[in-house]
């Protein structure tokens, strides 16, 4: 056999080899992408225990591990106060939503039965008993993706203690997964995750901010209004507001239906409500809150929209907008900056 005959084989059977690994890795990351979500959490849990942590110890003076032990008992204060102020209320009026909604959809359809362009409508549209049942069905799959490994209680208890870890010695991870980098590109692999960390800190912490305006803004509206159930249906929009663009969306929905029970201009006054909500939140308090947090292109985060769900299911799309926060600002420090726009050294002339 001939050296270019072998120097060719050598090229095959390392390039058949390659293939492989790539295969068996994207194998191995499509068995465990519900676990690796789940992680994905738990490092986003973490980063918010961090920044509260921070603050705590900045303002009080507390040493890391008393400013972690305060912040974690206030979370699970906010959490428990919640549960015990709204719970049962919530509970009630989320049953007397599934309720209303089905009478809702009903006067909906009669409504645009009474115009010719309404029952254009309705016939180019599935029948209503058929979307309610397409919508529960796909509710129904995208809870068991979320929960069906660990169930809701073990995921909930899997986020909590993986975030409280990694929040307790942070360094002690950051360093174990700097060792997988070869020594001249550590240094910029510890900035880009020094980046993406403070840069998802500010994201979310503003975005719960804007959750709380939202929430508790609807309510107010709601309220006054007169329309029922406003406590679960402002609890849903803040719910729905982490998810850009298509949360605001559907969380107007249920409102709609069920002010169009008391006529067609409260569902007016119910539609501006959430456009004026939206309005504020997007355009004077976002850019205030988020202000030191990553600018996201719209069209780039509407693709992560459609293509995560695709991947991970509904969870996919709640963590899109963070997964997109993190992949901006890693393909910015290890490719962009370090690869594209790196000035190449001047060559010694001796």
């Amino acid at each position: 056999m001939s050296h270019t005959e072998i120097g060719t084989a050598k090229r095959v059977w390392l390039i058949s080899i390659c293939v492989t690994l790539v295969v068996a890795l994207a194998a191995a990351l499509w068995i465990t992408r519900r676990i690796l979500l789940l992680l994905f959490a738990a490092v986003l849990f973490a980063i918010v225990l961090s920044a509260i942590t921070a603050w705590l110890g900045r303002r009080l003076h507390l040493r890391r591990a008393w400013a972690l032990t305060l912040a974690v008992f206030l979370v699970l204060l906010a959490f428990s106060l919640t549960a015990w102020l709204v719970g049962d209320r919530v509970t009630s009026q989320v049953q007397m939503l599934s309720q209303q909604l089905p009478d809702a959809v009903a006067n909906l359809h009669h409504r645009l039965a009474q115009h010719p362009w309404g029952q254009a409508l309705l016939h180019s549209m599935p029948s209503f008993d058929d979307l309610l049942s397409n919508t529960s069905r796909l509710v129904s799959q995208s809870w068991s993706a979320i929960w069906g490994l660990f169930g809701i209680l073990g995921s909930a208890l899997l986020i909590f203690f993986v975030g409280l870890y990694l929040a307790a010695t942070p360094s002690l991870y950051c360093t174990g997964l700097l060792r997988l980098f070869p020594i001249s590109a550590r240094p910029n692999v510890a900035s880009t995750l020094q980046q993406a960390g403070h840069s998802l800190a500010h994201w979310l912490l503003g975005k719960l901010c804007l959750m709380c305006f939202v929430g508790v803004f609807t309510a107010i509206g709601l309220s006054l209004l007169g329309i029922p159930l406003a406590l679960t249906l402002a609890l849903l929009a803040a719910a729905l507001d982490f998810i850009p663009n298509i949360g605001p969306l559907a969380s107007a929905v249920p409102a709609l239906l069920l002010a169009l029970l008391q006529g067609p201009t409260t569902a007016l006054w119910v539609m501006l409500l959430y456009v004026i909500v939206q309005v504020v939140e997007s355009y004077i308090l976002a850019p205030l809150v988020q202000r030191r947090a990553v600018s996201l292109p719209p069209a780039l985060l509407l693709g992560a929209q459609v293509l995560l769900p695709m991947l991970f299911g509904f969870p996919g799309l709640l963590l899109a907008t963070p997964a997109t926060v993190l992949l901006l600002v890693v393909v910015r420090n290890l490719y962009v900056e370090a690869i594209l726009e790196r000035h190449p050294q001047p060559l010694n002339p001796s």
